[in-house]
């Protein structure tokens, strides 16, 4: 009888997996990947992320995306031991988020939800992954991380909204407006995406998958354009304040125009996709910066259509 109350509960589970798509996507962001041919190492100096998607039939809501991210932040002098008031700070973060994705009811508008639950300070390992990666390359060792930024455990939340505002059989323009707000980070955004194409992918920063079931094509390109804005209302890592009192000499920029733009290829069960990102200076004493990101996506199951 136990056997038989097993193999029940056995095909029951692969039946309702049948009906799920899941991937594995590792990204890594780095302004080493910079536009201009040659890298740099400041501001938001890179970033790593592991995730795991599940995607179900078209629905309220389509997409479950769990990932864990790490990411890191340094003053332009690396080579400065003393603590840079009028610099970026040294920084990192560490943190663990859920996104759900649907599509409103009766409109074509789609929707994502996040929530974000990390540590900001030593415990986030950046000092660790950044000096590793330098001795790898041979790169200078940053000599700062002592100054490093605590901030604790934080929490964020994040919602985002896409409206195809005009499409054809190939190419569609998307209206993003996002807000997040937490401990750390408080701000809108906005951007007008050109996308030609379609993968498996989001493509950028606002974090929505176009694409909400499986291609029959074995293979497929897409290509995006999107100018944003942001409006900034506060930064955590730009106006750390230790026991409330302010260390730093940097003006905040409220408004922060950015560019994103990128490429996307799919070959059967996997997807790669390249994104350069700039955006002007964050405050005032900053330069603008580039950095890009490099997103492998592989399908561990994908249903048939």
């Amino acid at each position: 009888m136990r056997h038989i109350i097993f193999i029940v509960l056995f095909y029951g589970v692969v039946a309702v997996w049948a009906q799920v798509d899941t991937f594995l996507d590792i990204g890594v962001q780095n302004d080493f990947l910079n536009y201009r041919g040659h890298g740099t190492d400041r501001y938001y100096t890179g970033g790593n992320q592991v995730a795991i998607i599940f995607r179900t039939p078209p629905k309220r809501i389509s997409y479950h995306r769990f990932s864990i991210t790490q990411q890191l932040f340094t003053p332009d002098d690396l080579q400065d031991t003393s603590f840079r008031r009028q610099d970026y700070p040294y920084a990192g973060l560490l943190f663990f988020s859920y996104q759900a994705q649907g599509r409103l009811r009766s409109l074509r508008t789609l929707w994502a939800a996040t929530s974000s639950w990390g540590y900001s300070g030593r415990r986030a390992g950046a000092r660790k992954t950044q000096q590793l990666l330098h001795r790898a390359i041979g790169d200078e060792i940053p000599l700062g991380w002592d100054h490093i930024i605590e901030n604790g455990f934080y929490g964020q939340l994040g919602f985002v909204l896409g409206q195809p505002l005009l499409a054809t059989s190939r190419s569609t323009f998307f209206l993003y407006q996002a807000v997040e707000w937490g401990h750390l980070f408080q701000r809108m955004r906005w951007g007008l995406q050109f996308l030609r194409g379609s993968t498996d992918l989001p493509m950028g920063s606002f974090s929505i998958a176009t694409q909400e079931k499986s291609s029959v094509k074995k293979r497929s390109a897409a290509v995006f354009i999107t100018p944003t804005i942001t409006r900034v209302f506060r930064n955590g890592l730009l106006q750390w304040q230790p026991d409330g009192v302010s260390v730093s000499d940097r003006t905040l920029c409220n408004e922060v125009m950015g560019l994103e733009f990128g490429i996307g290829v799919r070959a059967g069960r996997t997807v790669a996709q390249f994104v350069q990102y700039l955006q002007q200076r964050e405050f005032r004493q900053a330069d603008p910066h580039a950095f890009g990101e490099i997103t492998i996506r592989v399908a561990l199951f994908q249903s048939s259509q």
